[in-house]
């Protein structure tokens, strides 16, 4: 009877666990609703990806040594690569080489993501040392928050300094204007 007890109540937080914490994990994912990962969980701050994309060598001389100290790795990688690792390394390496003389186009379906679009930006401008060429195209709808304008901000400002090293295109809708 005991054995019985046990494992009702280890079925009750298990099912806890996958019908109450699961979703409130998409709705609002925090360490605070994921029980299960704490003290492993980990959120990276993207405000300190130029900090660390500054610090890479992409040049041919030094094919071995991208210039990144572990803290850098940690960062980029979210903890899963290693400058200590030489598989990682080669990996990356690799990586650099075979992308250099590469385009990259990143499509972003955009509605009310205004507080978002800095850090989009961020991430976009990491990828502009690995690429040849790098183009967000962009397509934008209905926004109530100032999405459309931010992104028209990001397009002006893009095009008006060629040496950012890619290009934003923002989507117009056909027949309507500003969608």
């Amino acid at each position: 009877r005991l054995f019985h007890s046990i494992a009702f109540a280890q079925l009750l937080i298990v099912l806890f666990l996958i019908g109450i914490v699961g979703p409130y994990t998409l709705v609002y994912p925090s360490w605070l609703w994921h029980p299960l990962l704490w003290g492993t969980y980990r959120v990276y701050d993207v405000k300190d990806v130029p900090k660390a994309i500054g610090k890479l060598c992409l040049n041919d001389s030094d094919r071995e040594n991208i210039c990144l100290d572990e803290k850098e790795w940690e960062l980029l990688s979210a903890g899963v690569l290693s400058n200590h690792n030489q598989e990682d390394v080669r990996g990356v390496t690799a990586g650099k080489f075979f992308a250099r003389n590469k385009s990259i186009v990143i499509n972003i379906l955009a509605r009310d993501i205004k507080k978002s679009i800095p850090a989009l930006r961020i991430n976009v401008e990491s990828l502009v040392p690995f690429f040849h060429k790098v183009v967000l195209v962009v397509f934008e709808n209905d926004s109530s928050d100032g999405t459309r304008d931010e992104f028209k901000k990001w397009t002006m400002e893009v095009s008006s300094e060629n040496s950012k090293g890619y290009e934003v295109d923002l989507m117009e809708c056909e027949g309507y204007v500003d969608c």
